[in-house]
């Protein structure tokens, strides 16, 4: 698994789990990595599911 910076994040283990937005009710499959780090990490798939960031493809400047 790779985080943002593309740096390799060790992984011991992976998990499925069901997930209840509280504030839509909305629940999601989502699939959470277990690693040795002490700070929690969401990835970007489950904070787009969870409505928590949104991208605007025409806001992203691709380098030729």
């Amino acid at each position: 698994m790779r985080i943002f910076d593309r740096t390799e994040l060790p992984t011991i283990g992976m998990t499925t789990m069901r997930v209840r937005h509280l504030r839509t009710n909305t629940e999601l499959d989502l699939d959470f990595y277990v690693t040795e780090r002490d700070e929690p990490i969401i990835g970007i798939d489950a904070c787009r599911q969870l409505d928590m960031l949104r991208i605007v493809e025409d806001n992203i400047c691709y380098a030729r």
